[in-house]
């Protein structure tokens, strides 16, 4: 301990008598340190840490899976939903939905988001209301009592956290509703997004009854000791039996079971990997920048170190020393670096939209605990032997006779001199690979921008509208007269170029699919054809500049008394269609006896994201299938055409519910996928800066340094007649070589580091010459500007005052 503490006093005093060096290499630590502990709180939090739900283990979702080659995945229906409950193969199953519900009784009703779950949902979860209680049995079925348990959010926010609301009502899809219970602050269900109410779910009509209409969500609890796997061979067996008593509702349908941390986590969890990865080789860089200065300062440090073993200090004692000093300035880059992190996590989640925060309740209570901590700890220990144990290898083996012999620095041996090389070498390659992924990753997001979705969604403003009170008013007729009248209102509006309806906004993802048969066909074995399903106003595709390839749109003939009719897509025509003309024939959903004659084929849109796959499309007219819930859509170039299409519509219908008005270009940038593909190249933006920014310091301190080890040198070939630019030459041409291996190996390592994570590009090779080849060249460019200024200072050596000095 004693023998400890005089090397601790011996390194503080040395580092004081240094402070410039020491700063720079605390700072460069922080820097690493920080990126890395902030990065890993949330890394911790998404996919170390469980679910925070009781025993996240047990807990798995469950999907119907197509089986086909898509394996596309979809809700069950609440009667396999019930029959799932009563198998007994979990020791609970519940059904969740996320649906909007709307919050009437007021003067301006809204839409709110919500889920609509089975009663013991949060029974399966293990999560217990703070205020009330949960939902009970019989509160899920038609004719209960009607229950909504509140989100500490919305109950705090719109109802100003009054503990009295237990027991009140409030007034939703024009029912009275009473509130039961209201959440804990932050309750993290990933699928549920922004949702502000649980309401107990009360199907009724064929939501209820039919085996084919796929609504209701499960998950699960496994039973004490059960596997997924195990899970999932009992789901086999049930789902067999299904299949024989309903052959045309289970056809071509497989169960999967999926752990719910998968299910929560999932969708971001390549990209956290990609962006833990890519921290951890910016603290590499800092390492080796750091190794780099300990190299330098341990070559000027060979008087000293060789006084120490003139007087009896073996090797081992002095790298002892050097490691000492090594690990307080990793402590006090680590502290600093934790300072660092725990300022910076706000700044990291402020750049993630709320409406993609929502989906990743990992995000709402991250902070610097003791995990991170920890981790911090190991970080710091690691960096030490990373970039002390080298240079205090180096510098134990000082040449004790020349170092005695003169008191200035001598030149380095060739092997310290070979050590910096590789040092430099290993960060240029460490850069590259930063850069090369954000550049590939940038060139992916372009990539993405630049996609077509299938749609003009330029001045296209569109609004969520719904009918809320229940019964007449909800009745085909009454909402196809309602329509009539809204049209009149935004008729009037002046500058409105088209206007049109459709079911689900553009760009919002995916809605229900139908099955259907070709009767000119015989039926095949395996799953049934399925699409995609839209609700469409007649000048729909023209209002959009969705092009009719072929047949005609959809139009006021087409009525609820006229023959039932519908439009398909390119996509759909060829994989159902192909080699035919679709125009004529007829298909039959799985779900109806009722024909749909094809009238015409249009052009492939993306329903979601513009990354997402152009999926087959059924349109129907909404006049033949009415629903309560559409979204208009209005093209306009005049600026405030929102607030009067909303004004126009309020005067026109007081009770409906509109949602706020959003241009569809808006909407197609705040898609899921479109956080996914932004975020990362933010990040990696940051991370490559930094790595740059070091890697430049590291070859100027590195070339300076043997500038100044080499002075004499110069002096003397400037003595018999060498020119200055001669030695710059010489000096540019001694730091290439090592820039040059460097920026070859992370090439390589650029593409292995892309393959790996290749799902996540789009339309980018993993090896893009492009993007790679121009990384390189930039980084070698900026390298050799970092090294260019050392070797003007050397050009500038005066012969005599170099040659007075031997």
């Amino acid at each position: 301990m004693g023998t400890l503490l005089q090397d601790l006093r011996y390194g503080l005093r040395s580092l004081s008598h240094r402070p410039a060096f020491a700063a720079v290499a605390i700072v460069t630590l922080a820097l690493g340190i920080g990126l890395n502990a902030a990065v890993f709180t949330v890394v911790d939090a998404a996919l170390v840490r469980s679910v925070p739900y009781a025993e996240p283990e047990r807990l798995v979702h469950l999907w119907q899976v197509q089986d086909d080659a898509e394996r596309r995945r979809f809700p069950f229906a609440w009667q396999t939903l019930r029959e799932l409950q009563a198998a007994g193969m979990f020791a609970s199953v519940a059904g969740y939905q996320v649906a909007p519900v709307a919050w009437t009784g007021r003067p301006d009703p809204e839409e709110l988001p919500a889920l609509n779950v089975s009663a013991n949902f949060l029974d399966v979860l293990g999560v217990r209301p703070a205020l009330g209680r949960g939902f009970l049995p019989g509160e899920d079925e038609a004719g209960g009592p009607r229950a909504v348990v509140l989100t500490d959010a919305f109950w705090r926010t719109r109802l100003g956290g009054d503990p009295r609301v237990i027991g009140t009502t409030l007034s939703l899809a024009g029912e009275p509703t009473t509130v039961v219970g209201v959440l804990p602050p932050g309750f993290p269900f990933a699928p549920g997004g922004e949702a502000r109410l649980l309401v107990a779910a009360q199907p009724q009509g064929d939501r209820a009854t039919r085996r084919n209409l796929n609504w209701i969500r499960p998950i699960a609890r496994l039973r004490d000791g059960a596997t997924v796997s195990q899970a999932r061979k009992q789901l086999a067996a049930f789902e067999d039996a299904l299949r024989e008593r309903f052959p045309e509702a289970i056809g071509g349908v497989v169960t999967d079971v999926v752990p719910l941390r998968d299910e929560l986590v999932g969708r971001v969890e390549p990209v956290l990997v990609l962006i833990f990865v890519c921290v951890n080789l910016v603290l590499l860089v800092a390492c080796v920048n750091v190794a780099n200065l300990l190299l330098a300062r341990a070559a000027g440090r060979q008087k000293e170190l060789s006084i120490r073993v003139a007087l009896g200090a073996g090797r081992g004692r002095l790298v002892r020393q050097l490691l000492t000093e090594s690990a307080l300035l990793a402590a006090a880059g680590g502290a600093l670096g934790l300072l660092a992190a725990k300022l910076s996590l706000p700044l990291l989640l402020a750049g993630i939209p709320s409406r993609d925060r929502a989906g990743m309740p990992f995000l709402e209570r991250l902070d610097v605990d003791s995990r991170v901590l920890t981790y911090s700890a190991a970080v710091v220990v690691l960096t030490t032997v990373l970039f002390g144990l080298l240079p205090a290898l180096r510098a134990s083996q000082p040449e004790i006779q020349a170092a005695l012999k003169d008191a200035a620095p001598t030149t380095s041996g060739p092997l310290r001199h070979r050590a910096r090389d590789v040092l430099v070498a290993v960060e240029i390659a460490l850069a590259v690979m930063l850069l090369g992924s954000a550049g590939l990753m940038g060139k992916s997001l372009l990539h993405v921008l630049a996609t077509d979705p299938g749609y003009r969604p330029e001045g296209v403003v569109g609004l969520e509208l719904s009918v809320a009170q229940p019964g007449p008013a909800q009745a085909p007729d009454a909402i196809i007269a309602l329509r009539g009248r809204l049209q009149e209102s935004v008729d009037a509006i002046p500058g409105l170029s088209s206007t049109a309806r459709v079911s689900r906004m553009p760009g919002t993802g995916n809605a229900f699919s139908h099955s259907f048969v070709r009767p000119d066909r015989p039926r095949a074995t395996g799953p049934e054809p399925d699409a995609y399903v839209r609700e469409v106003s007649p000048g729909y595709f023209r209002a959009l500049g969705i092009a009719v390839l072929g047949g005609r749109d959809v139009g006021p003939e087409d009525s609820r008394s006229s023959a039932r009719v519908v439009v398909i897509n390119r996509a759909l025509q060829q994989r159902y269609f192909p080699d035919e003309d679709a125009i004529g024939k007829t298909i039959r959903l799985v779900s109806s006896d009722a024909p749909l004659t094809i009238i015409g084929v249009v052009g492939d849109q993306t329903l979601g994201g513009l990354d997402e796959p152009r999926p087959p499309i059924l349109y129907y007219p909404d006049t033949q299938s009415v629903s309560p819930r559409w979204t208009l859509l209005v093209r306009s170039s005049r600026p405030g055409v929102a607030e009067e299409l909303r004004r126009a519509l309020r005067e026109a219908a007081p009770g409906l519910v509109a949602g706020p008005a959003r241009p569809l270009d808006g909407v197609l940038q705040q898609a899921p996928s479109m956080f996914l593909r932004r975020y990362p190249v933010f990040l990696l933006g940051v991370f490559a800066a930094v790595a740059l920014v070091l890697a430049c310091v590291g070859i100027f301190g590195v070339v300076s340094f043997g500038v100044v080890q080499r002075t004499r040198e110069f002096g003397v070939r400037m003595a018999v007649g060498a020119a200055r630019v001669d030695i710059v030459r010489l000096v540019l041409r001694g730091s290439s070589a090592p820039v040059l291996a460097g920026a070859a190996a992370g090439f390589a390592g650029s593409v292995a580091l892309a393959t790996v994570f290749r799902g996540l590009l789009f339309g980018v090779g993993s090896s893009d010459p492009l993007v790679l080849g121009g990384v390189v060249v930039v980084l070698t460019a900026v390298a050799v500007a970092s090294a260019l200024l050392p070797a003007l200072r050397a050009a500038r050596v005066d012969p005599g005052v170099a040659l007075r000095s031997l």
